[in-house]
């Protein structure tokens, strides 16, 4: 692996949450794909994206004072080969820099979701916009989930996003169960696990 895929890999596989509300697992990470261009910039904002996906969103979500796990997480350079639909065509066309993506179970007051976080980092700023819109709009596709509990269809209803820069985020959030509690919890979830 190069050195930037080395610092990803290192920087997902290395550390948890800890324990406690916000703790749980590291996940059992997948391999990063090869493809990075090692440049100090790449490698400033591909660490930015893990950052944000594997610690920020796991933060947020906790803060609300609910029960954060964390499933599983994987950074890659090749945004393409984990995305489909129209979102696999757009990457096909407009590489990206970095895509960290991450999963969760929340808990709250007996109620249960799971929520899946893809946060992407495009070269610029317009990239970011334009993969925005894409994401945002239901049927076009997505970066694909990680692991999912038995018994979980990803249905885009209860989704978020968000940009900053050139970096976009995506969440977005099923409950276990048909309860109108968790139902209410994943729409939460996801809006706080997007928010910048």
């Amino acid at each position: 692996m190069g050195a930037l895929l080395l610092a990803l890999w290192l920087a997902v596989s290395g550390g948890g949450l800890g324990s406690g509300a916000a703790g749980g697992a590291a996940g059992a990470g997948a391999a990063a794909s090869s493809g990075a261009s090692g440049s100090a910039a790449a490698s400033s904002r591909s660490v930015r994206a893990k950052d944000r996906n594997q610690y920020g969103a796991a933060r947020r979500l906790a803060g609300a004072g609910r029960e954060v796990r964390r499933l599983d997480g994987d950074v890659r350079t090749d945004c393409a080969s984990v995305s489909y639909g129209r979102v696999r065509e757009f990457f096909a066309g407009s590489p990206c820099v970095a895509v960290g993506r991450a999963s969760f179970e929340v808990r709250e007051r007996g109620a249960r979701v799971v929520v899946a976080v893809a946060v992407v980092e495009m070269p610029d700023i317009t990239g970011a916009v334009e993969l925005k819109r894409l994401v945002d709009t239901y049927g076009t596709g997505n970066v694909r989930e990680l692991r999912t509990p038995e018994g979980i269809r990803w249905t885009g209803r209860h989704y978020a996003s968000g940009r900053d820069e050139a970096t976009v985020v995506n969440a977005q959030a099923e409950p276990v169960g048909a309860s109108a509690v968790a139902a209410r919890l994943a729409e939460a979830v996801a809006r706080d696990a997007a928010r910048n």
